[in-house]
């Protein structure tokens, strides 16, 4: 069976693209992953069955019914909100996991995307969208190298808390020749992630700003 070859760079990337070929792998990265996903399920394959024109009634489930006047106006009134009282405004794509959504928001008004996985991400920057937050820490060689990779797509900044997650994402900045956008992570007193403030948050900040491959982006809380 002809499938696509998924490559630590970005194994979205050409699923997304459709791209009509037996096996892909990502430029600069030479050691793909070893499986395959069938390419009839991406590539060109009509549908069963098409869902439009039909009543939401029949319906298969689950499936995401929006009305977009009510959808498009909420968003209208958050952009307004923030933007009156001096914010800019970054939605978190957890609600809707839908880059279409994504990019209403962005032209709403919204200053990028935040998603709560590397993964997801991965889709959004695929898609278009080129300024995202990962709002978690990233962490495994695995993943930091698909981090570093996807610089060339989007800017995506990654919350840290631990020296090792600064030097970690260095090590594969380093080898992509790319740089990673970092937020120092504080913990605001959820007790559930995130560095004490003080002098551990601003040792963890200089020690990002002084890292290369690394740039210092500024600080969250949750």
């Amino acid at each position: 069976m002809k499938g696509l070859t998924l490559s630590r760079a970005n194994p979205f990337y050409y699923i997304l693209q459709r791209v009509p070929m037996s096996t892909a792998i990502v430029s600069g990265c030479p050691t793909p992953f070893p499986f395959q996903l069938p390419i009839h399920l991406f590539a060109g394959v009509p549908m069963s069955y098409s869902p439009i024109g039909i009543s939401k009634w029949d319906l298969d489930t689950p499936a995401l019914l929006v009305d977009l006047t009510l959808m498009e106006n909420n968003m209208r009134l958050m952009a307004e909100g923030c933007s009156s009282n001096g914010l800019a405004w970054r939605p978190h794509s957890k609600g809707h996991k839908t880059p279409a959504i994504a990019h209403k928001q962005l032209a709403a008004g919204a200053l990028g995307i935040t998603c709560a996985k590397l993964g997801e991400a991965e889709i959004m920057a695929a898609a278009g969208i080129r300024d995202i937050l990962v709002a978690n820490q990233v962490v495994g060689y695995q993943k930091v190298t698909r981090l570093a990779h996807l610089q060339r797509q989007a800017s995506v900044m990654v919350a840290v808390d631990d020296p090792f997650h600064i030097r970690s994402i260095s090590e594969a900045a380093q080898r992509a020749g790319t740089t990673v956008p970092v937020l120092v992570e504080v913990n605001i007193g959820m007790n559930r992630c995130g560095v004490e403030p003080g002098e551990p948050a601003l040792a963890l900040a200089k020690l990002a700003d002084a890292t290369p491959g690394v740039r210092f982006a500024g600080i969250m809380g949750y």
